[in-house]
């Protein structure tokens, strides 16, 4: 990353969030959202970034689309765990296998390799976009088929002495940094990247915000948002099949 990027400073954000609803997986810190993420404050946030960031596709193609049933931000139905009311924190943007992925902007590699919920995944820090309560924005690039950026042993070496503070690898927007696919949880279901942005925080703290609305992507309801079990779930299969297949996400429904 060059050394002349333009600080962006934001006021503080933890008193504008709230804790992640529903049932998720265990964090280090506080999971939490938005308040009220539609409101002025942080529409306002979202305007003064992408005012002074040019934040880009990570498929650097606009006509790559976010699957409408659960790949939206915001409540879903979950179509591995079958979970009602469950809070996705990111945004699943539909791609072919082999497309290529790039950061939104420059930043820091944090980490490159693999999770089993996560598959191949790679995470950045941007830690020219602050705030005055401590939190830094990050992105992650989840479910890839290749991961295309990475620490040498050498590095990792430091990093673990360091306590992964050194040494720092910059990532430039335009560095290629993996291969959309379906690696991980959704593994054989669907290829398509999931994008999380997120502010952290050294306590542990993750304010998960909505990628598209920094990205300049139109934000929709999932569809399945209204799916309260596994019956309703294969009916949705049953009213939105032609769409379902079109969108690439059949395999959820397949035993």
């Amino acid at each position: 990353m060059k050394k002349d990027i333009t600080t962006i400073l934001l006021g503080e954000i933890r008193p504008h969030s709230i804790e992640r609803p529903g049932v998720y997986g265990k964090v280090r810190g506080e999971h939490r959202i938005p308040e009220n993420i539609g409101g002025d404050f942080w529409t306002h946030v979202f305007k003064y970034i992408s005012d002074r960031e040019n934040l880009m596709h990570p498929l650097r193609d606009d006509r790559a689309y976010i699957n409408d049933f659960f790949g939206h931000y915001g409540f879903q139905y979950h179509p591995i765990n079958h979970q009602s009311h469950y809070f996705h924190t990111g945004i699943d943007i539909n791609a072919i296998t082999k497309h290529d992925v790039y950061p939104v902007c420059s930043g820091i590699l944090e980490y490159a390799g693999y999770s089993l919920q996560n598959g191949n995944y790679v995470m950045m820090s941007h830690p020219h976009i602050v705030t005055e309560d401590g939190f830094v924005m990050y992105s992650l690039y989840m479910h890839l088929k290749e991961v295309k950026v990475g620490f040498s042993r050498y590095q990792k070496m430091l990093r673990e002495i360091s306590m992964r503070s050194y040494p720092q690898v910059n990532t430039p927007h335009d560095m290629l940094i993996g291969i959309v696919g379906d690696s991980g949880t959704p593994e054989g279901k669907h290829n398509h990247l999931h994008l999380q942005i997120e502010f952290r925080n050294k306590d542990g703290s993750i304010i998960a915000i909505d990628p598209a609305r920094v990205l300049d992507i139109e934000h929709k309801e999932n569809i399945s948002t209204q799916v309260h079990n596994k019956k309703e779930f294969n009916a949705l299969l049953k009213d939105h099949k032609k769409e379902i297949e079109q969108q690439g996400v059949a395999g959820y429904w397949s035993v």
